[in-house]
């Protein structure tokens, strides 16, 4: 199983200057695991959905290794901010920025003390879904929503910046961009995103939970290593059912009142590859309430996974990893005004 990926799907892709300001959205993600025990993430966003107004944003997330959380952002106005239609080249005022380079990516962000200057070298195919990009299309009323993997694992290096000081890092990363041009909270009530990465297997997961009484929740997975594409949301094994999951422990977080699974394990048996995959809540790093926007925004956690994975590949010998990685947890929410939608 072979795809095509263009660099052009990593491009922006919504109207700029931004026409439907409540509805069209677009954001590229950036996480890395590194070696000092923390892990980053950056968002560069041309019109941010946790803002009201919406407008370009860069948001900088550090989880330190003894837990403290450092999450910034800077806001920015469209005429400081620019968007390349070839390939992905992001700017905003050229204080920050991330970009195609060819052969790897760079990314530079820095607020008030934190951030980081790093190269993320693919270590898989990219990967885009369907031909241009688009999980959800409605030719009769042209909304999509899109998910490309630019990198779906890269391995890292640079600089991280904490409270101003440089500290030399290399780690292990991911590269996603997403476009959408609809609003998702009067479908899903939440989803399960996350990836778990080894030195010889890379899997990238969703499991989409409905809001709508009655409709089953949806798993998608990204299964590939450095030659084969073993699985892609929608193929031929997910709607043969060669893909199952377990929402398991659901409990109530204290805090921001929100229940999901604490607990989960995603099945994969083909005929390329047998998986099973199990993750568990270790601890939470991130509780973001935002359920007062009029144009809906989201609430999300992220949480450090504790994980088993078993891997057989083809006549292979069966493997089994202890891996720990970043997931999210992210719970959309529908507009509350009629001029918001």
């Amino acid at each position: 199983m072979t795809k095509t990926y263009k660099p052009e799907f990593d491009k922006l892709h919504i109207h700029y200057p931004v026409q439907e300001r409540n509805k069209e959205a677009e954001w590229w993600y950036f996480d890395a695991a590194l070696d000092n025990g923390d892990h980053f993430v950056v968002m560069y966003s041309v019109n941010d959905t946790r803002l009201y107004p919406r407008q370009p944003s860069v948001r900088v997330d550090l989880y330190e290794k003894d837990g403290t959380e450092h999450s910034l952002i800077k806001k920015y106005p469209e005429e400081k901010a620019s968007f390349s239609r070839k390939q992905c080249d992001v700017n905003y005022n050229d204080e920050q920025w991330c970009k195609d380079c060819g052969d790897h990516y760079e990314m530079k962000a820095f607020i008030d003390g934190y951030g980081a200057y790093l190269k993320f070298y693919a270590k898989v195919p990219s990967w885009q879904a369907g031909t241009d990009g688009c999980v959800f299309k409605n030719p009769q009323t042209g909304e999509e929503k899109a998910w490309v993997v630019a990198q779906p694992m890269a391995s890292v290096e640079g600089v991280l910046y904490k409270n101003d000081k440089e500290i030399t890092v290399k780690g292990q990363g991911y590269h996603d961009h997403n476009w959408m041009n609809l609003n998702v909270g009067n479908e899903l009530d939440h989803w399960h995103w996350g990836k778990v990465h080894t030195e010889d297997i890379t899997i990238d997961y969703g499991i989409l939970i409905p809001s709508i009484p009655g409709a089953k929740p949806a798993v998608t997975m990204l299964v590939e290593d450095a030659e084969n594409l073993y699985t892609e949301p929608n193929d031929l094994h997910h709607q043969a059912g060669n893909i199952t999951y377990e929402l398991l422990d659901i409990e109530t977080e204290p805090e921001l009142g929100f229940s999901f699974a604490h607990r989960f394990m995603i099945h994969v048996k083909t005929p390329d590859i047998k998986l099973d995959l199990e993750v568990n809540v270790d601890h939470i790093v991130m509780k973001s309430l935002c359920d007062d926007l009029p144009t809906g925004g989201e609430s999300a956690y992220r949480f450090i996974g504790d994980e088993v994975l078993t891997v057989q590949k083809n006549t292979e010998k069966e493997k089994v990893y202890r891996t720990s990685s970043l997931h999210e947890i992210v719970f959309p929410h529908a507009p509350k005004e009629a001029d918001a939608k």
